[in-house]
C-alpha cells in the first residue's frame, strides 16, 4: 500500500506493519533505523508502528530490538 508525496511513494501504516512482521520472521530481529531507511520513512514513524503491534500483541518488544511472538 502506498500513497503519493510530494517527495515519491510513501508506504502506508498497514503495508509497513505487514512488512515490520514478515522481516521479524525472517530475520528474528529488527533495528528502527534500517527499516526506517529502508521504508523510506522516519524513526518516529517506525517506533509508532512498533507501538502499535506491540499493543495488538502481534510482536514483543525485547532489550529495545522486535522479535515476532509468531514464531
Amino acid at each position: 500500500m502506498t500513497a503519493v508525496d510530494d517527495g515519491g511513494p510513501v508506504m502506508l501504516a498497514a503495508g509497513r506493519r505487514v512488512e515490520i512482521i514478515d522481516r521479524l520472521r525472517r530475520q528474528g530481529t529488527v533495528r528502527v533505523r534500517e527499516l526506517a531507511r529502508s521504508l523510506g520513512v522516519s524513526d518516529v514513524t517506525i517506533r509508532r508502528d512498533i507501538e502499535a503491534l506491540v499493543a495488538l500483541g502481534a510482536i514483543e518488544k525485547v532489550h529495545g530490538e522486535r522479535s515476532s511472538s509468531a514464531r
